[in-house]
């Protein structure tokens, strides 16, 4: 059980919050989320940053990776609960190796409550607005975007994207989606938001 001592909860969760409401009203926009932390094996440090910025005591979260490491890290760090996939309000996922079946039940709002849905956190390799080598293309479409806007992510499975698809089909209703990588990383993708994907 790991308790962030040299991370300041109260100034760096609240540059990090507007760094990600940023990114949601942008989308495809990269930011870099860094901070000195030391985080659990199988997690990226951005996520680890997502989530200090994003859980407390009033949310529960699934995590679909290193879980006995990563639940104890979250609920010291945050005082968030762990929960089941189908009502966590925050999913972490490793993008190369998902656990789809967890993402193909996540909330996905209430007609009266949409904003209710649950955060995917996906954990990727490399995230680029340059062509990378074996990257999915992201395009991207909706509020926010001029257009299209092209984002290229090593180390994401086309089942997992496949699966959010799926449950954003009915908008308003959906889930958001928040991608970080190993270097610090991040973009968003609000269920608002349309994205195709080219392997």
């Amino acid at each position: 059980m790991i308790r962030e001592t040299n991370y300041d909860h109260l100034f760096e969760s609240q540059k990090q919050y507007r760094l990600l409401l940023d990114c949601m009203a942008k989308p495809g926009v990269i930011a870099k989320l860094d901070s000195d932390i030391n985080v659990p094996d199988g997690l990226n440090k951005a996520s680890a940053l997502v989530a200090f910025a994003l859980l407390n005591s009033d949310v529960c979260f699934c995590n679909t990776m290193n879980q006995e490491a990563l639940n104890a890290y979250f609920i010291t760090n945050t005082s968030a609960s762990p929960a089941e996939s189908d009502v966590a309000d925050f999913i972490f996922v490793n993008g190369a190796k998902p656990d789809v079946k967890k993402v193909s039940v996540a909330k996905m709002g209430l007609p009266a409550y949409p904003e209710s849905g649950a955060f995917i956190i996906i954990d990727v390799n490399q995230i680029s607005e340059s062509p990378l080598q074996d990257a999915i293309k992201f395009v991207l479409t909706g509020p926010g975007v001029k257009e299209t806007k092209d984002i290229y992510v090593v180390g994401i499975s086309i089942a997992l994207l496949e699966a959010i698809l799926e449950r954003n089909v009915e908008y308003p209703l959906g889930v958001d989606t928040i991608i970080t990588d190993k270097s610090g990383a991040v973009f968003c993708i609000p269920r608002s938001n349309k994205f195709k994907y080219q392997e």
